[in-house]
């Protein structure tokens, strides 16, 4: 029996025995309390903290709530195969009771970053399958049980964090989109089968940073995304692009590398990750507010279900 067949066994024992999520769950992080990370449930005001994993030989990366708050997918690595050169991901998908674990990508291959559609019956990803080079990365859409994969966007060094649009119709993502004479990265979106390509950050000027990490509003009118700039000496950012006047907002820089922000369901509130801990940010911005924890935090998502 393979490694991976004997983990995976593991794996799913464990969730099966020690995933318990109720309908008051506010977020769900990612969280590194000895060597692995499990996911765990925060109540926004609250220190409480209900660890809904335990698989020491698993890491279990960027949780994804579906819309209706009854499903989880993640991005699941298996710590004896890790390496710096070659950290493969795959992606699972399960209730929050803990039944009904899938594996939908397989660990051939380096899928991340996936996100629900607003139906619930579709996911986008970013994954090297096909590609004959580990650090580049195209965006795929697959049905939420693992079949029917798309790729819709040309492979890239970037690596994706794609999102939805409100309606479903398109997906958003970053993208190198040119090279030369110094390499530039823009927030683009596509249809669902790849074409009619919009740069939605081509207004920005060329010095304006690397951009990356899209995040929706609930009522689609707004786009957060992440702005890294220290070759100009700047900070790390996080912007909001309005697409009715196409005018961006800082609502929050660090001298700090930050990551993963998203809205709340009600628009008001922005969570993101910055060096190990867990942020809540006012969507019109100031200072944030630092949830406390002794361990180290990534990848958080709101739960915005029932």
């Amino acid at each position: 029996m393979s490694i991976y067949t004997i983990n995976t066994v593991k794996l799913i024992a464990a969730f099966c025995l020690g995933f318990a999520l109720n309908a008051g769950a506010t977020l769900i992080i990612s969280s590194r309390t000895g060597q692995d990370f499990d996911l765990y449930r925060i109540e926004e005001n609250s220190s409480i903290r209900i660890n809904l994993t335990k698989t020491p030989e698993i890491d279990e990366l960027e949780p994804s709530i579906s819309p209706d708050g009854t499903k989880i997918l993640f991005s699941a690595r298996i710590r004896a195969d890790i390496s710096y050169a070659d950290p493969r991901c795959f992606i699972c998908l399960m209730n929050v009771d803990g039944s009904g674990l899938q594996r939908l990508t397989t660990p051939a291959n380096h899928s991340f970053s996936a996100s629900f559609s607003p139906d619930g019956q579709s996911v986008a990803f970013a994954t090297n399958l096909g590609s004959d080079k580990l650090d580049e990365f195209a965006v795929q859409i697959m049905n939420s049980d693992g079949i029917e994969k798309t790729r819709i966007s040309e492979y890239s060094p970037a690596t994706p964090r794609p999102v939805f649009s409100k309606d479903g119709q398109r997906v958003l993502f970053d993208f190198l989109t040119r090279k030369l004479p110094a390499p530039r990265y823009d927030i683009c979106s596509t249809d669902l089968q790849g074409g009619d390509l919009k740069i939605l950050t081509c207004n920005l000027p060329d010095n304006y940073g690397l951009l990356s990490q899209p995040a929706l509003s609930p009522d689609g009118t707004k786009l957060i995304f992440i702005r890294e700039n220290y070759s100009a000496g700047e900070a790390c950012s996080i912007v909001q692009l309005s697409f009715s006047d196409k005018k961006c907002l800082e609502l929050h820089s660090s001298i700090n590398v930050m990551a993963w922000p998203s809205y709340s369901r009600d628009g008001r509130s922005i969570v993101f990750e910055s060096s190990g801990r867990t942020f809540i940010l006012s969507s019109e911005g100031g200072k944030p507010r630092m949830i406390e924890s002794d361990s180290y935090d990534i990848n958080p998502a709101w739960r915005n279900g029932k």
